[in-house]
């Protein structure tokens, strides 16, 4: 049975690098330092398969879905034509929790993003959260979360 690939639509990356596209199903990671286009190029692959059909959702927990708009626009890209096959989940403002209800918080894996969790937890929700637990496999890890939070 034959692969089913979705593709970039970036000129040689689909069949010279990736030997057919992404396989369908499967997660990929951008990564990149901060200003390397990164949203750009997740929203483009986006973009150009939700025009041929394939329809997805970009998820912004940083980035205002205006912004991102905006950026996208100046690229060329009309988000007015694929805005019911590709919508945009913005998460990136302060969700408003309810009034004096407190929430214990672990994290479960203490990787390279588990700071963005911590400083959410201890300083932006520090009035509603407290950081109760934290785990992970590598005791290294878990000892830098603990002096973080001293």
């Amino acid at each position: 049975m034959p692969k089913a690939f979705v593709y970039t639509h970036i000129r040689g990356f689909d069949e010279e690098v990736l030997r057919g596209g992404i396989p369908q199903g499967h997660v990929i990671l951008i990564r990149g330092a901060s200003g390397t286009m990164k949203s750009s190029l997740a929203y483009y692959i986006l973009y150009h398969n939700a025009l041929g059909g394939l329809p997805g959702l970009y998820v912004t927990l940083e980035q205002t879905a205006g912004s991102l708009l905006e950026h996208v626009a100046a690229l060329g890209l009309k988000a007015t034509a694929v805005s019911d096959a590709l919508p945009i989940l913005d998460l990136s403002s302060k969700p408003r929790l309810p009034p004096k209800t407190d929430y214990g918080v672990a994290i479960v894996g203490c990787g390279g993003r588990h700071v963005m969790y911590q400083d959410a937890i201890e300083k932006t929700y520090a009035d509603h959260a407290q950081l109760v637990a934290v785990c992970d496999l590598n005791l290294g890890r878990v000892e830098v979360a603990r002096r973080r939070s001293a």
